[in-house]
């Protein structure tokens, strides 16, 4: 190379790693203007986590995601699905998100007990609900438990009447008997994603940084001993 070695160096050092490439391109094409954008830049990075095979590049690229989308770390988590194998008895009718059983598991806990309502909201607000007719419905009943009032899935019904995709999906939640404690499950998750943003701040300071110097920065951390 007529320019000796330092023109490449300077090359691979400015270089930007797959992941970081694939992310970035990905929240610019969706746009993170937007609810919409963030979401569908979530799913679509959430498939390229699960298949990094190195567990450290795996983690960090949950912690970078959740940070950069806004999307709740555990809900990446729990809307990862491991690949699917070929051959006889796979082709299955494929389960709803795990995001919409979340919210859908918050509003039957909201619409059974206030004092859980309030914790959700103080988690997940209605204006996150990523499912159109479930962030109707979301807004609605914080209105009612808002204005003190007794909350009943017909009352619901007679505020929404005139929102066809709210009504909609009131119809579709049918009672669950375990919808509280998986919404426990997932207050408990929230609470620990906060503290741990709130303990280290190494995610947030690397969000917009080579995530290859990031995990070199974090295995050669973890390499010193005390």
């Amino acid at each position: 190379v007529a320019g000796g070695r330092g023109p490449i160096d300077a090359a691979v050092e400015g270089a930007v790693d797959l992941w970081t490439y694939r992310m970035e391109r990905a929240l610019v094409r969706h746009g993170m203007a937007t609810l919409d954008g963030r979401e569908k830049a979530a799913k679509e990075l959430v498939d390229v986590v699960t298949k990094i095979g190195d567990p450290v590049w795996r983690e960090l690229a949950f912690r970078l995601l959740a940070e950069r989308t806004s999307v709740p770390e555990s809900i990446l988590r729990s809307e990862a699905r491991p690949p699917r194998t070929a051959g006889k008895g796979t082709d299955r009718p494929e389960a709803p998100h795990a995001w919409v059983q979340a919210e859908q598991d918050f509003l039957r806990a909201g619409i059974e007990d206030g004092e859980l309502w309030t914790r959700i909201e103080r988690s997940y607000p209605p204006e996150r609900f990523r499912d159109g007719g479930l962030r109707l419905l979301a807004r609605a009943l914080a209105d009612l438990r808002g204005r003190g009032e007794s909350v009943t899935r017909e009352g619901l019904l007679s505020v929404l009447a005139d929102k066809d995709e709210a009504v909609r999906a009131l119809q579709a939640l049918e009672p669950a008997a375990d919808a509280r404690q998986r919404t426990e499950v997932h207050l408990a998750q929230f609470a620990r994603d906060a503290a741990g943003q709130e303990r280290s701040p190494f995610v947030r300071e690397h969000a917009g940084s080579d995530f290859a110097a990031v995990v070199q920065a974090r295995r050669g951390a973890s390499s010193v001993q005390p």
